[in-house]
């Protein structure tokens, strides 16, 4: 059993190998890969042994084989506008309130005792009131509802988005007594709305011809008449898309004698 196993498996191994080699040597030579070649070569490479062309006196089989596949793709490029919008930072900054309310930036260390952290106070208060004065004095709205306010906005227009992050925090300072304290920052952002573009390709497969059995497929895999494909490439033309043809496999005629393919035509 093991031994019919290992023979399966080895001429499996040496089909593969076969086919990997003809499909390279096809595609650098051609149909004039196979001359030379055995006619049962050209079977494992087609997968089937082809068809009767014509009788000849000096030949001993003349066999016509395909496996050309002819696709014909569609493609076009549009230009897509669309809403976008630039933001720039205008106001941003840190501080942290102590609990007897005094107000610190949080890239200051606490140091000096309380005459070196009280002094910050109004330093802070008046970037607050900025802040403050600027989301008054303009269309602005909260970070959670930035997304619904771009929709909503015109082309050409500009607002302002603002942010207030709170959170607790501690302090380990011996001149600070409780170690609580709230860190904050405050961000302000303004919104240009503008007009923005994108080229979009768009790629279709009108049809694919497969030689072998005359037949056309649409993109999805349904059969297709000629005219059915034919109309089917021109709709997509009409609709300015631009037609191109790819080509795979190949289609040749083998003359073969004693079993050896002494001349071929590529078709």
């Amino acid at each position: 059993m093991k031994t019919k196993i290992f023979y399966v498996l080895a001429l499996v191994a040496t089909v593969v190998s076969f086919v990997s080699c003809a499909t390279l040597g096809v595609a650098t030579k051609g149909a004039e890969y196979f001359n030379g070649k055995k006619e049962e070569d050209l079977v494992k490479y087609f997968k089937y042994d082809g068809d009767p062309v014509k009788t000849s006196d000096e030949y001993d089989k003349v066999l016509h084989f395909t496996n050309h596949v002819i696709t014909i793709y569609v493609e076009k490029t549009t230009v897509e506008k669309f809403k976008n919008s630039q933001w720039l930072v205008v106001r941003n900054f840190f501080f942290q309130e102590l609990y007897d309310g005094c107000l610190i930036p949080t890239d200051r260390a606490i140091s000096d005792a309380h005459a070196i952290h009280k002094y910050f106070n109004n330093e802070i208060n008046a970037k607050i009131n900025d802040f403050n004065s600027i989301i008054k004095q303009n269309d602005s709205v909260s970070y959670i509802d930035a997304d619904k306010k771009f929709q909503m906005a015109d082309i050409g227009s500009t607002y302002y988005v603002y942010d207030i992050q709170a959170s607790p925090c501690t302090i380990t300072d011996d001149y600070v007594s409780g170690g609580k304290c709230m860190a904050y920052h405050y961000n302000l952002k303004k919104v240009s709305v503008f007009e923005d573009s994108r080229s979009v390709k768009e790629t279709h497969t009108a049809y694919i011809f497969e030689d072998r059995t005359k037949s056309y497929k649409d993109e999805n895999g349904n059969q297709l008449s000629k005219e059915q494909a034919s109309e089917n490439e021109k709709s997509y033309v009409n609709k300015g898309f631009t037609s191109r043809r790819k080509d795979k496999g190949l289609s040749m005629t083998a003359y073969i004698k004693d079993g050896i393919v002494v001349k071929v035509e590529q078709n």
